[in-house]
């Protein structure tokens, strides 16, 4: 797949000890493919800088590297997967997204691409049995699609067998190892590549930074109103007793509002937490019956 052409649109793949499947850089007709591969990557890292994709972004090295493309593939999720709850994960994704539009607006233009949870026969503290884990996988690449549309990434769906895996339940098997490059490689090929979109702003006009800045809020904003949910609600329910509620069952939400027509509109930040109130909030729990039986056991 080597080509000796020097204009060829540039991908960047950012993984973790996947992304040793790949050679550090691939050239094509098409496209150049450079991957960072750090064993160990996680969305985000609370003890190791170096080993969270939040703080990295952050540092000089990523800034010049995010800002030399518009299109990227994060090959990330097995390390957080096994050692925290699903929806947490999906929750410091949702966050990594918000900062990264913020500080790259070109990229809102770009290919970004996330690769689903590879399988993982890999215990580990928090998920002692193989069974656990794969559940917490299967519930993390759910809730991955609902905030694809939140914040516009694609997802490449990886549905590869546990056969795949080497002896220590985690890596990929050197047999396989150039059959997953390929799979990912094809899947690139097959995109319609944005060409390198310049981020120079330093010859730009105040005007049309404020421009680009206002486009970009608005587009976040829009994103933001994704997340809403609705119940109908008795008028015995005021604002308190929703409130409380909805502490009681650790549910977050941005806002709330409850409308004349017996409607309860719920705003949230996050598909995760709106996903996860969907789940709790069945569709009569406003009614009298709940409210009275609400205010018997907690009034």
């Amino acid at each position: 797949m080597t080509s000796s052409s020097t204009c060829t649109t540039p991908f960047i793949i950012i993984g973790d000890s996947h992304g040793k499947c790949f050679d550090s850089t691939i050239i094509t007709s098409r496209y150049t493919v450079k991957t960072y591969s750090i064993s160990g990557l996680q969305w985000l890292s609370k003890y190791d800088s170096a080993l969270s994709l939040f703080s990295l972004i952050q540092t000089d090295t990523f800034v010049s590297l995010l800002s030399s493309t518009s299109n990227i593939l994060f090959l990330v999720g097995t390390n957080s997967v096994r050692s925290l709850p699903a929806v947490e994960v999906i929750q410091q994704i949702d966050q990594f997204f918000l900062f990264l539009y913020s500080h790259y607006y070109h990229l809102l233009q770009g290919n970004i691409i996330l690769t689903t949870c590879l399988p993982c026969l890999k215990i580990s503290s928090r998920y002692s049995t193989i069974p656990l884990l794969h559940q917490n996988i299967d519930h993390y690449n759910h809730l991955l699609f609902s905030l694809s549309f939140k914040h516009r990434f694609s997802i490449l769906d990886l549905r590869l067998s546990s056969d795949w895996l080497g002896n220590d339940g985690l890596h990929i098997n050197f047999t396989f190892r150039s059959h997953f490059a390929n799979i990912i490689l094809h899947y690139i090929d097959n995109l319609n590549l944005n060409p390198n979109v310049s981020t120079n702003v330093s010859k730009r006009s105040r005007e049309s930074i404020s421009r680009r800045n206002k486009i970009r809020n608005l587009k976040l904003k829009e994103i933001a109103k994704q997340f809403n949910l609705s119940r109908e609600i008795s008028s015995a329910w005021s604002y308190k007793n929703v409130k409380d509620f909805l502490k009681h069952n650790n549910i977050r939400f941005g806002r709330l509002s409850i409308l004349l027509n017996h409607q309860l509109h719920l705003h949230f930040n996050n598909a995760s937490d709106m996903l996860y109130a969907d789940r709790i909030l069945k569709i009569n729990v406003f009614d009298s019956d709940n409210f009275i039986h609400w205010i018997h056991h907690n009034g």
